[in-house]
């Protein structure tokens, strides 16, 4: 099963994505700010990402930027 990252300030999304991906045993690290988001990343990457462009102290180039600078230089996926 994986590892998901959830990073939004709203509460309703984060609650959504859970109840529709845990039937299928998935695990949920929750986030809701930029800050949350960067110590999550840094106890590990996980499987997959879901995050909003516009969290609280974090746009989207400041996470893109961060995610490289964990990924050691290697291919992020992204869709």
């Amino acid at each position: 099963m994986a590892k998901i990252l959830l990073a939004s300030a709203h509460e309703s999304v984060k609650q959504r994505f859970v109840e529709a991906l845990t039937t299928d045993g998935h695990t949920f690290v929750l986030c809701e700010s930029g800050d949350s988001l960067r110590k999550s990343l840094l106890e590990g990457l996980p499987d997959l990402m879901i995050a909003d462009v516009d969290l609280p102290g974090l746009d989207a180039f400041e996470l893109v930027e961060a995610l490289q600078d964990l990924s050691g230089g290697r291919p992020i996926a992204r869709l």
